[in-house]
């Protein structure tokens, strides 16, 4: 089982990575919220990973600090959480919110999450409250803040400036439909905060800061 990857970092593509460990390069889906705490390009990157089988595919996952591999192995436990939703969670609370959330039985902060209704927050509470206080996540947060330079392309034609924006707006737009928001909804979020200039990360971190 791989519990742990050092090496590489190809490419950030959100969700997904391209991690380099002695020539193999590992495909990686991490929260949305972790890429604008990744290295540059070319960098040396150290992620937990939990590896999950479904019957269609079979998914590497990738955390930058080993509380997020903890809380996110418990959530895909519960009934009606898939990776794809712990990954919401994760993108849109740090595991020490998270705990403190359920301990405090706050729906009305669960429910700001994507694909998290009443009902499901509710169901959460239930279901993992008496279980938090095992889980191991510290109260203190150590998470490091990397350099988020991404290679920006040294063109002065207006069109192709303009051309480079778009992409990064339309991989923004791409990282939040696979958090769970519909493409019109990401695309208005996105939209509405992506200034001139800003990498992915920026308009990711901009974004969640004002959801």
């Amino acid at each position: 089982m791989i519990g742990s990857l050092r090496g590489k970092l190809l490419s950030k593509n959100p969700p997904e990575v391209l991690l380099e460990v002695n020539g193999v390069g590992y495909e990686l889906l991490m929260p949305i919220s972790a890429f604008y705490q990744l290295p540059e390009i070319g960098a040396e990157l150290f992620v937990y990973t939990s590896f999950v089988v479904r019957e269609d595919a079979q998914l590497l996952f990738g955390f930058l600090t080993k509380e997020e591999k903890i809380l996110f192995k418990e959530l895909i436990k519960l009934s009606g959480i898939g990776p794809k939703t712990a990954l919401a969670i994760l993108a849109t609370m740090k595991p020490i919110e998270f705990v403190n959330a359920v301990r405090r039985e706050r729906a009305d902060e669960l429910i700001k999450i994507p694909g998290i209704g009443k009902r499901s927050a509710e169901r959460i509470l239930v279901e993992i409250k008496d279980k938090v206080a095992s889980y191991g996540i510290s109260t203190e947060s150590s998470d490091p803040l990397f350099d988020t330079t991404l290679d920006n392309p040294q063109e002065t034609s207006k069109d192709v400036t303009v051309s480079f924006e778009k992409k990064i707006e339309e991989q923004a737009v791409d990282a939040f439909v696979g958090l769970g928001y519909t493409p019109k909804q990401a695309s208005l979020l996105v939209h509405k905060h992506c200034k001139e200039g800003m990498s992915v990360e920026e308009v990711i971190k901009e974004v969640l800061r004002n959801v």
